[in-house]
Order: C-alpha cells, then structure tokens, then sequence
C-alpha cells in the first residue's frame, strides 16, 4: 500500500505539471476514464460523485491497486517492481502502470490495458 500510495502522489504531481513526461499520458487516461466512457460507466467508476465535477487531480484518489508483481529487465538484467492501478477491473481492462527501482524510485508510468 505505501508504493500505491508514492504512485498516486507521483500520477497527481504529473497531472499538476505540464511540463512532466508523463503529463499527456496521466491526462488521456483520466479523461478517457471521466469523459469518453459514457455516464453510466462514469458513474459506476466513480460512486457517490458527480464524476462530470471531479477534477483529474481528484479522481486519483479513486485508483486501487490491482497488481503488484516484479520483472528483470531483459535489456539491462535490472530488477523492478510493478504496480498495475485501475477504477475497477469489473468495469475497464484500462490500467495505470507504475514501474520502481529496487530503492523504491519510480523510472516509468504508463497506460496499458
């Protein structure tokens, strides 16, 4: 839970920052997830709000963890852990991958679904 949480704070700093290199990829999957999937869906992702005004900011927080695994790296024989973030695995096959180092660093976010 604690990476879940450096991972969160990490996708809220992105979205805050224009200038992050992960700022457009933070930013497409919140508004696919608020604004291009439909209202219903909207509203069973995100329960109890009016998801139309939830910020991107805000909806990080509705993020859970639904992996937790570790890979080496074919390339560089280095070690790294993987947090795999979604709405709701029910609902979106659409994730928020966080990759950290073995010192508990984030190197990449990506979106992959």
């Amino acid at each position: 839970e604690t990476l879940a949480e450096k991972a969160k704070a990490a996708i809220k700093a992105a979205l805050a920052d224009e200038s992050s290199p992960y700022h457009d990829l933070v930013t497409f999957f919140m508004q696919f997830h608020r604004d291009d999937v439909g209202p219903d869906i909207a509203a069973d992702l995100f329960p109890g709000t009016d998801p139309a005004k939830l910020s991107f900011i805000e909806m990080v927080d509705f993020l859970r963890l639904k992996r937790f695994g570790s890979l080496v790296d074919g390339e560089t024989g280095q070690q790294a852990f993987i947090l795999d973030l979604s709405f709701n695995p029910e609902i979106t096959d659409e994730l928020m991958v966080v990759y950290f180092d073995l010192n508990k660093e984030i190197f990449c976010i990506t979106h992959e679904s």
